[in-house]
């Protein structure tokens, strides 16, 4: 397939399943380098390029759902959108392909921000949509709500089970709930991974206030009874915030919300996430091929896409 246009949303039927994307990407001639961003799927980061010019070739991996009766939640279609001005799409080449996929049970907190249109640091997204970017071709990344996800959970898929936002106990039935999620993975022949919260943007006098250090210890505990993995992005989320103050932790969040990240604050967790990957699933049985998926370029600071989140 291939377009000569200014490319802002590409969309392509192709059934639910796992599909290879291959991009080459243009500038015109007379247009001043500007930011791009390039999504696939429903907002998740493929590519980010400071200052493009020339051309380039980006390529990923990308989930298809099944179709779903919920018309707010497109399926059997992959998506393709680009925020970049003066720039086309010259040709765009789709395979399937059979890689397993690494699911994300979680509430809207966890959701790409909705659309690209004037995507920048600012912007609201979730960590989620940035962790493709840190993760190797040989896995696609999907987000999912509980009932949907099960339905859609293949033998040898990956789930990251994060924490829910919501007002429900750490205790009683908040981690029943939670080790059964990790129970019915297991059921499907799929392999459980637990995430600790987010730090919040929550402070009283200048000092950080933890408001999710009870969650974060059940969900450590039921990680450690069932034998789960458990990505720490609270404890390593909360030592950033501590050390580095209130100024400079603000730009990770949205003013009105102090627990929605910014595409700042989304990049940030979603490095977190990767690196834990990396540190916790290369000593996991089931699990090295999950460690070994990270890219490890994409963790340091040398790395294009670092500056647009700095």
């Amino acid at each position: 397939m291939s377009a000569g246009r200014h490319a802002s949303l590409l969309k392509i039927d192709t059934g639910a399943g796992n599909f290879n994307v291959r991009l080459t990407l243009n500038a015109r001639h007379e247009a001043t380098p500007a930011d791009a961003w390039v999504f696939f799927g429903h907002g998740f980061l493929a590519a980010a390029i400071p200052d493009f010019k020339g051309s380039c070739e980006i390529s990923g991996t990308v989930h298809v759902e099944k179709e779903s009766a919920d018309p707010d939640n497109a399926s059997d279609s992959l998506f393709v959108e680009i925020s970049a001005p003066s720039l086309f799409l010259s040709d765009c080449r789709i395979a399937e392909t059979d890689v397993p996929t690494i699911h994300v049970a979680g509430n809207p907190s966890y959701v790409p921000g909705a659309g690209t249109e004037s995507f920048g640091a600012s912007s609201r997204a979730g960590w989620v949509q940035f962790l493709p970017y840190f993760l190797s071709h040989k896995f696609s990344v999907a987000h999912q709500r509980a009932d949907v996800l099960f339905s859609d959970l293949n033998p040898g898929d990956y789930v990251l089970l994060p924490f829910v936002d919501d007002d429900e106990s750490a205790e009683g039935s908040y981690r029943e709930r939670l080790t059964r999620c990790v129970e019915e993975v297991r059921n499907r022949q799929a392999l459980p991974v637990l995430v600790t919260p987010l730090a919040e943007n929550t402070w009283e006098d200048g000092r950080y206030r933890d408001t999710r250090k009870a969650h974060a210890a059940t969900i450590t505990a039921v990680g450690e009874r069932s034998r789960v993995p458990v990505l720490d992005l609270h404890a390593r989320s909360t030592a950033r915030h501590e050390q580095e103050g209130q100024d400079a932790c603000a730009p990770l969040y949205l003013a009105e919300d102090p627990a929605q990240t910014t595409a700042r604050g989304a990049w940030f967790a979603s490095r977190i996430i990767a690196s834990e990957l990396r540190r916790v699933c290369g000593w996991e049985e089931g699990y090295q091929a999950l460690a070994e998926a990270v890219e490890k370029t994409a963790l340091t600071d040398s790395d294009p896409a670092a500056a647009l989140f700095s």
